[in-house]
C-alpha cells in the first residue's frame, strides 16, 4: 500500500508544478510557460475541458506509474496492476487540480529551467518536499499541439520518490516502535502483578518484538522501570518510563521518540 500511495504523491507534485506557475509574471504567448499559466487558469475556473487542452491527463498518468516503477517497484513486479494505477493517479490528479490548488501552490518554489526544442519542451520545476526544507526538481514534459504546449508526462521523479519513500518508512519504523512500546508496559504490568517487581529480562515476560526492533529494558524493579526501542533502519529511537524511573520531560507510560543525532555529544 505504501508504495501505491508513493505513485499518488508523484500526481500530486504534477498538479502542483502545472497550477502553481499561475504566481509567475506573464511570458511570452505561445511559449510552455504561457500554456502552463493557461492551464493555471484553467484549474482555477474549475474548466475540465480548458484543463484538458494544456494537460494530457491520460499520458502524464502512464509516465507517472512508470517512472514511480523504475524508482520504487511500485507495480511490485505485477505488470497487470499498470491500468488500476494510472486510472487511480488520473483521479488524483483531477483531484489535486480541482481541489487542493491552495495547498499545492505553497510547494512551489520556482522554475529551474525551461528547453524547447521543435516541438517538445522540458520544464523544470522546483517543488517542496512534504514535511521537509528540501525541494527537488521535476520536469514537465510538453508537445507543441494546435498552437499551444500540452503537459505529456513527468520526468525525474527519483529523488522525490525515494525521499517521500523514505519519510514514509521512517514514520513506519517510529508507529512500530511505539506500539513495541506500549505492549511492553502491559507484559511489564502482568509480571508485577505476579512478582511484586518489574524486570529487565524481556524473557521473563510474555513479549515479543516485531523484525528488526530490539528493546532493552534499564533500572527496572519494585518502583519503577524504562527502556529504549530501536529500530535497525530508522534515524529515531523512541523511549519509555514508568514509576520512578520517570526522570524530567517524560511522561510515564507514554513513549517519546529523538533523532538519533541529537543524542550524539557536540
Amino acid at each position: 500500500m505504501s508504495r501505491f500511495r508513493l505513485v499518488l504523491l508523484a500526481a500530486v507534485a504534477l498538479a502542483l508544478a502545472g497550477a502553481a506557475v499561475v504566481t509567475l509574471r506573464l511570458q511570452r504567448r505561445g511559449s510552455p510557460v504561457y500554456s502552463l499559466r493557461q492551464l493555471a487558469d484553467a484549474a482555477r475556473a474549475r474548466d475540465r475541458a480548458a484543463i484538458e487542452r494544456y494537460l494530457d491527463v491520460g499520458r502524464t498518468a502512464e509516465s507517472v506509474v512508470d517512472e514511480a516503477n523504475s524508482t520504487a517497484g511500485a507495480l511490485d513486479a505485477d505488470p497487470s496492476l499498470k491500468p488500476s494505477l494510472i486510472i487511480a493517479v488520473q483521479q488524483s490528479i483531477w483531484t489535486a487540480l480541482l481541489d487542493s490548488l491552495p495547498t499545492l501552490e505553497g510547494r512551489y518554489q520556482g522554475l529551474a529551467g525551461v528547453e524547447e526544442r521543435g516541438g517538445v519542451a522540458r520544464v523544470g520545476v522546483r517543488i517542496r518536499a512534504v514535511d521537509a526544507d528540501s525541494a527537488f526538481v521535476v520536469h514537465l514534459r510538453m508537445e507543441r499541439a494546435a498552437g499551444r504546449w500540452r503537459v505529456v508526462g513527468l520526468e525525474d521523479l527519483g529523488p522525490y520518490l525515494q525521499a517521500s519513500l523514505g519519510r514514509r518508512q521512517e514514520r513506519a519504523y517510529e508507529a512500530e516502535m511505539r506500539s513495541t512500546l506500549r505492549n511492553l508496559v502491559t507484559a511489564q504490568e502482568m509480571y508485577f502483578a505476579d512478582h511484586g517487581s518489574y524486570t529487565s529480562s524481556l524473557g521473563a515476560l510474555t513479549y515479543y518484538t516485531p523484525p528488526g526492533v530490539s528493546v532493552e529494558v534499564i533500572d527496572a524493579g519494585r518502583d519503577g522501570w524504562r527502556a529504549v526501542a530501536r529500530h535497525a533502519d530508522a534515524s529515531v529511537e523512541c523511549r519509555i518510563a514508568v514509576g520512578s524511573a520517570a526522570t524530567p520531560g517524560d511522561i510515564a507510560r507514554e513513549p517519546r521518540c529523538v533523532r538519533l543525532s541529537s543524542l550524539m555529544p557536540r
